[in-house]
């Protein structure tokens, strides 16, 4: 069960202990993914060493990365310009993952959230895009429709955390009236 209230200043959603002990460690796997990616850009490409900015030399094969980008950058761009924002989309998103895994609880299922829109935005940003990523390793077929009735427990139970992961975006995005945005 997942429930919302305000108190002082602070957003408060009670959450299943063991779901947010899980929600931690996902979001410690997803910072070190992006990490890694981040540690791929080079100035090495023609115009690096004035531009000074380090770039991905080539678009990302890994799916769960490939899934995110996706998300935030348009497949019709062409593939510069793609390479061209991913460093901003993945360097965003990891400086809102370390923030969104510091309100998250060592124990206990109290999450507290700063009540600020552009805080509670990044948090959803966040649950929505680490949703994609862990589907898109998990469970990829249900990244273009619902999960099979039939499917194997150890998928069914997957897909069932990517879904608690939106309903914890969509409860939060209708208690604050902020909404959800795709994912």
């Amino acid at each position: 069960m997942i429930k919302w209230h305000r108190d002082d200043g602070v957003v408060v959603g009670t959450l299943e202990p063991d779901r947010v002990a899980w929600l931690r460690s996902r979001l410690a796997e997803f910072h070190a993914l992006l990490d890694w990616r981040l540690g791929q850009y080079t100035t090495e490409y023609p115009l690096g060493e004035v531009l000074g900015m380090a770039l991905p030399v080539e678009q990302t094969d890994h799916p769960p990365l490939q899934a995110v980008l996706r998300m935030h950058v348009s497949e019709n761009e062409p593939a510069e310009v793609r390479l061209w924002w991913e460093p901003e989309v993945i360097g965003g998103l990891r400086s809102v993952v370390a923030d969104a895994w510091r309100n998250l609880p060592t124990e206990g299922g109290v999450v507290r959230l700063p009540d600020e829109p552009q805080r509670l935005g990044a948090w959803t940003r966040v649950l929505l895009s680490l949703r994609i990523a862990y589907l898109a390793t998990w469970v990829p077929e249900a990244l273009e429709a619902p999960l099979p009735e039939g499917a194997p427990a150890d998928q069914r139970r997957r897909y069932d955390r990517a879904c608690w992961l939106r309903a914890v975006v969509d409860t939060l995005g209708e208690f604050t009236g902020l909404g959800a945005s795709r994912g």
